[in-house]
C-alpha cells in the first residue's frame, strides 16, 4: 500500500455545476478552507471536495447547507475527519479523468497559475441549462444584453451545460436575467447564479 495523507474535509454532493459553484465561493470566503476539486459523475451531479482544520470543516459544512438551503438546492453535504487519501486509490485528491460520456473531464482541479487572481476583479455569471440549444440560446441574449465576455462552457452530464460569462457586476446581473429568459423560451433551464466577486480560491477553478 502505497503512502496515504490524512486530511480533514468536507464533501458537497449537489444537483447542477452553477449552484456548486456558488456554494463553493461562499464557504471559502467564510471558513479557511481550499477547494481541491469540484468533481461531476457523468449525470447530474456534482462533488465539491474542500480541506482544512476541524473547526474550519465544521464551519464551512455549516455555510455550504445555508447556501444549498437558500437556493433550494438539494445537497448531501459530510465532513470527514482524519480521513487517510491513500496516493494510489485517491479518493480526495484526485488526478483528471475524460467521460466518454460528456467528452470532457469529470473535475474542476485548480490551476497554480498568477493570472488567475485577476479573475476575482470581474463579476462571474453562470447559467445552467439541459441541453445545447437552451445554453446556446441564453448565451447569444447574454451577449446582445450587455458587455460580457462568455469565457467557459462546462458539461457535467444528463445533458447539462453550464455557460459562464464575465464582466462589470451592473452588466454581468443584466446578461444572466436576459439569458434566463432565453434559456427557458426554448429550452430546460436549471439554475441561473451571479457571482459578484469570485474568491481567489474558485477563480483557480475556471476559465
Amino acid at each position: 500500500m502505497k503512502a496515504a495523507r490524512s486530511i480533514d474535509a468536507i464533501l458537497v454532493e449537489v444537483k447542477g455545476l452553477a449552484p456548486a459553484l456558488v456554494i463553493a465561493d461562499e464557504v471559502v470566503k467564510a471558513a479557511q478552507v481550499r477547494i481541491v476539486d469540484v468533481e461531476g459523475d457523468a449525470g447530474q451531479q456534482c462533488m465539491l471536495k474542500m480541506i482544512g482544520d476541524a473547526a474550519n470543516v465544521q464551519r464551512g459544512a455549516e455555510v455550504a447547507e445555508a447556501a444549498a438551503a437558500r437556493m433550494r438546492a438539494a445537497c448531501t453535504t459530510t465532513r470527514l475527519m482524519q480521513f487517510d487519501d491513500r496516493a494510489d486509490v485517491p479518493l480526495i485528491y484526485c488526478a483528471q479523468e475524460f467521460s466518454g460520456i460528456t467528452e470532457s473531464n469529470l473535475h474542476l482541479l485548480p490551476r497554480d497559475e498568477p493570472e488567475a487572481k485577476g479573475d476575482t476583479m470581474q463579476a462571474l455569471g453562470l447559467l445552467e441549462t439541459q441541453g445545447l440549444t437552451g445554453a446556446i440560446e441564453g448565451a447569444d441574449a447574454m451577449l446582445k444584453a450587455a458587455d460580457v465576455e462568455v469565457v467557459g462552457k462546462e458539461k457535467i452530464g444528463a445533458a447539462h451545460v453550464t455557460v459562464m460569462v464575465r464582466g462589470d457586476v451592473a452588466a454581468v446581473k443584466a446578461a444572466i436575467e436576459a439569458g434566463r429568459v432565453a434559456a427557458d423560451r426554448v429550452g430546460t433551464l436549471v439554475s441561473a447564479h451571479v457571482i459578484a466577486r469570485p474568491h481567489e480560491g474558485l477563480a483557480t477553478l475556471l476559465p
